[in-house]
């Protein structure tokens, strides 16, 4: 039985709860300003580095990438940098209705860089995988040509094993 895409939704709802809690129990209590989980195409070398440097094991921080959904159930577009086995990787999550319609335009644009792009499944959810190089590149690429992201535009971000400190100063 696979997860659906409300499910999945309704899991990363539960995961950036998660961080906005223990945020603020770290930071004694004080409110989190808006702008503490968002990031811009210029914060990527700073998240890349942040979960690159964690100790942690279930290490990912996914961008959620603005984008005016047709239908509820079209799902959010995303991409994230992740750790596997202590190798910090680019995915390219193939849930949303966006990242199934531009897989070939991610795969063509990591290519043409000279990544080699591996399909992966992981709790039925499917992703493509890049390792090595000039990630944090990659992801600004990625959001920019791919997505359509714009340098000023501002992304959520979904945190789980990273230091906070790192990313909200």
């Amino acid at each position: 039985m696979g997860l659906n895409v409300d499910m999945i939704l309704a899991v990363l709802a539960v995961v950036a709860l998660s961080v906005y809690l223990i945020y603020r129990v770290r930071n004694g209590g004080r409110s989190l300003d808006a702008k503490d989980l968002v990031v811009t195409v210029e914060d990527v070398v700073r998240v890349h580095d942040a979960v690159r440097d964690s100790t942690n094991t279930d290490v990912f921080a996914v961008f959620l990438i603005p984008y005016n959904q047709a239908q509820k159930n079209d799902g959010i577009p995303t991409v994230e940098f992740s750790l596997e086995n202590g190798v910090i990787g680019l995915d390219y999550v193939l849930l949303s209705k966006e990242n199934l319609a531009k897989q070939k335009v991610f795969v063509d644009l990591a290519t043409s860089h000279g990544y080699e792009v591996v399909s992966h499944t992981l709790a039925d959810v499917p992703y493509l995988r890049v390792v090595g190089g000039d990630l944090p590149n990659l992801m600004r690429e990625t959001l920019l040509y791919v997505f359509g992201v714009g340098l000023d535009d501002e992304m959520g971000i979904v945190l789980e094993g990273v230091d906070h400190a790192k990313l909200f100063q």
